[in-house]
Order: C-alpha cells, then structure tokens, then sequence
C-alpha cells in the first residue's frame, strides 16, 4: 500500500536572457512560415508523485500523464492520458489515476493504454491519494469540496464518507488494514471500522504530529509524519515514535519486514519493522513523494528527478528515466557547440544540436537547475544545491562557496549576479565566491544587465534598476501597468528594453523611466513566460505558445506550429545556431531558422 502527501513548490519557470547579438555576422529576419516546432526526444526524467503496479506492468503518475514500464523500469512509455497524476491504485484489473483538475479521477480497464473518466460526484479537483478496501474505492480530495469520498460501483459515482472527521482534519493519505481504513492528515490519523460510514481519531503518542503517509505490515502500522515515522502495533490504539531521523517522510511502504520511507531528500529504509533506520544511496537532492517495494527491488518516484530503482533492498538507487520526458525547462546557453539546458528535472547537455542529451553531474547528483551564465570560458549553473562552475564544457563542475540556490544569473562586466528571494547576490571572481550584493522590497521575478545598469522585476513592487553594481536600487518605473504585474523577462533590441509580464510586453526606450505596451497580436490576457532577442527578431514564450516580433515589438505573430497542446507554456527560449530552443512542461522543441 501505498501513500504519501504533497510537499510541491507552486514556481514560476524562469527566462535566461539572450541579449541582443552574439556575434557580428548580420542577423536575418526570422520568417514566421519557416518557424515549426519538432520534439526532441529525450529522457530528461522529471516530476513523478506516484507509483504503484499490476502484475509485471508498473505505473508512474507524473506531472504530465502517466507512464508505463513492463520491463522492469528499462524503459518507459507514457499512456495516453493528460493530466497531472497525483495518485494511483489498483482496484481488480483496473487502473485508477487521480489528478489536479477536471475530471479528478481517471480509470483504465487495459493497462493504460485508454483511459475514462471516473469522477461523477467527486466533487474534488485535487485527489492526493486512493485506496482500495473490498469491494469499496476510497479517494482523499484537497481542493473543492475536500474529504474522504467512496465509490461502491468500480468508480462510476462517488460520495463524500468523512462522518466525524472535522474539516480542518481532513485526511491526505489512506491505508487499509483487515477491515479497517485509516485516514492521515493535518488531525493526525482517523479509523473506520465500518467502510467510512463514520470516523474516529486514533491519535494517542503522535502528539499533534501532522500525518502525510501510512502503510502496514505484519500487522503493524506505520505512520509518516512531519517528525519521523510512527508505528502501531494495536491497531492504530496508540502510537510510538521509531528511531527514524526527525524529517517529514511523504510516502511510505512495507515489503514484510522491511519499511521504506520517502523524505523530501532520500530514502530511509528498515530491515526491522521501524527498529533502526539506514539512509539509502543515489536518491539525494529529489522530494520521494510515492514509493513501493516488490522483494528486494524498490521503485522511488520522485520530484524533480524522476524515478530511481534499488534492487538490493533499499541500500542503493540509481535512476531510471529512459523515455520519462517532464523536466520543465527553464533556461538555455551555449558554449561553443555545446548546449547547457537548465530544467527542475536537472541539467543537461548536448553537443549534436540538441540531438541527444547527457545528465550532468553536480557532484553526487543532478539537482534541480534553475539559472544558466557565461563569463569567459566558464559555465555558471544555479541550482537547488547552490551555485555550480564548469570550466571544461561541463565535463566536471565545481560548487562555488558560500552560494545560494540562485534562480537567476547575469554577467555585468567581470562580475555575475544572481537573485534569490529578494536578495541581490555578486560574484567577482567568476562564481567561486559570492556576496549579498542588495536587497529588493519584494521577491525578485526577472534579472537583467544592460550596458552598465542592472535591472530587476519584482513581485508587485514593480521593475528597479541599479548603476552601482547592485549596491543600491531605485524604482524604474511608476507606471501602474508594471507596478502591479509580475515581470518575468527582459530582453534589448538596440536601445529597447522589453519586459515579458503577465499582462502583456511592454518597452522603454528610456532605461525604464516609462514604459509602452507592445504586445500587439498576443492575445489578452495571455500570460508572458520568457522573452528572447536575436537582432531585430524577438521570442515571446507564452501560455499560449511562442509569439515572434521583427518590427521592435509593435506587431506579433504566432509561431507555433508543431506545439501540441502539453507544449503551449513555453518557459524558456533561446536562439543557438540555426536553430532557436523552446522549453516546454514536457520537455526541449526546436526550429529551423
């Protein structure tokens, strides 16, 4: 059995900034017929938050669909459906998929190849967990109306069954044990005896601990909470506390003796029932928000990095993405011929042109990568384990000292910025050190450097710009228009500076003082991912796929053809070559020029 809970990060994907020429040769005007968009096939791996299986065949619920394995985790296929999958459960020979949206729930009756919805009366749009108790189908929604809901008919229609559960106690996760389920959450953990026709609090010895997990074996249950995991070996009357490390563990599983546990950072395992915890290897640096165990083989799926195998027990992992495509994309630079893609799947490069993709390594592993630099002949990488340096095309990288998980990076003469939070850091001396450079009244949401001024977008305190290398800052711009949006991107055509926003681009030709909408022909209300200059063409990446400008932003035309729909939110965009790269949700588009 599995559950677990959701510790995801709402982000917005950032924009690495092209500037506005890298090299003299005279750029051409780009022709919107001759733009069309090509996948790149990759297993770039990325956000899984299930995984369970039926027979030789294994499900992952990822954030785009749901893919499938039969061989192990060798490779994967991703099925048919679009949705993000949060939960999975096996109910006879059918597949139940829940998800965040409309329809919530999903059901296939021939192993993932189609999938129905399933949801009637299942009044939640968020469904965090499923489980399975006879002939009875339980869900636990979020969002909407939330609870604990039933189907007693193979998922045709639903109910809500939460009697005696308080609302602010809803439960997150569920495991069946005999004939009792047992609901966790915010309350601590909830029992039915009676198929959730009514529920009462079990919660003696977990002293007000939040529950995002449960699972049971040899009659003990388990319980994953904020601090460590629980046990209970009297059904659920009273609870102790293992000797497992004190950290939030999301997801839970039993094989016989052995306990899994997944954290927001590795994997825990017990080869006693919870008496003593050892911390796996090879999973560092991915939240492990589903787990399973099959005999000594073990499945972690896992948020960014995707899914890994163990199957010596639990002891070490390594991953397994070949043909899981999700990485959400979030910025491109190039080195020469060699390509650096920066996703929350990782970071990645190639030298064939965006043919064919390799994994970097960040030390031990591949972290979340937000923020991509040059300055000389080194490669800058900002990512959720701090700020890395390649100064051999990224065949090795070095962790720079005293950084943050930098989400942004720009090189202002000989020294780098990057932004975190609401904080201004420097480097100067290209990213081994770095310093708090200045400090912003708001979450900084855009970083740019033009000529000698440094240029930030704020989260509803406007733009601010700064000519004494970040030292202090002063607002650029007292239109409402950019005072009370959300600047995600700059860009420079000549002596223009565009700024990509929710509501819209908009230019200043006076470094900021007043700015102009130009966003005609983007529809209104599209929301502003990205911008990118190659001369005078500039890229617009949207939610509603890629808009190109060559008359300085006063008309924009559409350039999307070859996006499907999973393709539309484009987060990142950058001209290399002849070529300009799109990043999507689900992965790396690119188009001839």
């Amino acid at each position: 059995m599995i559950a677990h809970s959701r510790f995801f990060l709402a982000f917005i994907t950032l924009a690495l900034l092209a500037g506005c020429s890298k090299h003299n040769d005279v750029i051409p005007v780009f022709a919107p017929s001759q733009i069309s968009w090509k996948q790149v096939n990759a297993s770039f791996g990325g956000g899984l938050n299930a995984v369970t299986s039926l027979g030789n065949t294994v499900f992952a619920g990822a954030n785009n669909g749901v893919f499938i394995t039969t061989n192990a985790g060798g490779s994967w296929v991703k099925s048919s459906l679009q949705a993000r999958v949060l939960s999975l459960a096996v109910f006879g020979s059918k597949i139940f998929a829940g998800c965040d949206g409309t329809p919530s729930l999903y059901v296939s009756g021939d192993n993932g190849s189609t999938w129905v919805p399933s949801a009637t009366g299942l009044n939640s749009t968020f469904i965090l967990n499923l489980a399975v108790s006879g002939n009875t189908i339980f869900a636990t929604g979020l969002i909407g109306t939330p609870g604990v809901y039933a189907s007693s008919d193979n998922g045709n229609n639903w109910v809500l069954a939460n009697n005696g559960i308080p609302s602010m106690s809803n439960p997150q996760c569920l495991v069946v044990s005999g004939n009792k389920i047992f609901g966790g959450g915010p309350g601590g953990v909830y029992v039915s005896a009676d198929n959730g026709n009514s529920w009462t609090a079990t919660n003696t010895g977990l002293a007000g601990r939040y529950v995002y997990s449960l699972t049971t074996s040899n009659g003990i249950l388990f319980a994953g909470t904020d601090s460590g995991v629980y046990s209970s070996a009297n059904g659920g009357a009273s609870w102790t506390a293992t000797s497992s490390p004190a950290l939030g563990i999301q997801s839970l599983t039993a094989a016989g003796n052995n306990v899994y546990a997944g954290t927001p950072f590795t994997v825990l395992y017990s080869q006693d029932l919870g008496a003593t915890w050892t911390v796996s290897t090879g999973v560092e640096g991915s939240s492990v928000l589903g787990i399973q165990a099959n005999g000594s083989t073990v499945l972690a799926a896992t948020d960014p990095l995707g899914m890994f195998i163990s199957t010596d027990g639990g002891k070490q992992f390594t991953q397994a993405n070949s043909g899981i495509d999700d990485p959400q994309v979030a910025a491109f630079t190039n080195a020469g011929n060699t390509i650096f893609m920066a996703s929350y799947a990782g970071l990645f490069t190639s030298t064939d042109a965006g043919t064919t993709w390799t994994a970097a390594k960040l030390g031990s592993t591949n972290f979340s990568t937000m923020a991509l630099t040059l300055i000389g002949n080194a490669v800058i990488a900002g990512t959720a384990g701090g700020v890395y340096t390649s100064t051999d095309m990224g065949t090795t990288w070095v962790q720079s000292k005293n950084s943050m998980p930098l989400d942004r990076l720009v090189v202002n003469g000989n020294n780098i910025f990057g932004s975190f939070n609401s904080a201004v850091y420097m480097s100067a001396d290209k990213g081994v050190t770095w310093n708090v450079a200045g400090q912003l009244p708001a979450q900084i949401t855009a970083l740019a450097a033009v000529g000698s001024k440094l240029y930030v977008g704020t989260l509803g305190k406007g733009i601010y710009m700064s000519s004494d290398n970040g030292a202090t800052w002063k607002s650029a711009t007292s239109d409402p228009n950019i005072l009370q949006t959300l600047t995600r991107g700059f860009a420079t055509v000549g002596g223009s500076l565009f700024a990509a926003t929710e509501n819209g681009v908009y230019v200043s030709s006076d470094d900021g003082t007043t700015w102009t909408p130009a966003h005609n022909g983007i529809p209104n209300n599209t929301d502003n991912y990205c911008i990118s200059s190659d001369g005078s063409n500039i890229l617009v990446g949207t939610g509603n796929g890629v808009y190109l400008s060559t008359d300085n932003g006063a008309n924009w035309t559409s350039v999307s053809n070859g996006l499907s729909n999973s393709d539309l939110y484009v987060y990142a965009i950058r001209v290399i070559g002849n070529k300009i790269f799109a990043g999507t949700y689900t992965g790396v588009l690119t188009s001839p020029i």
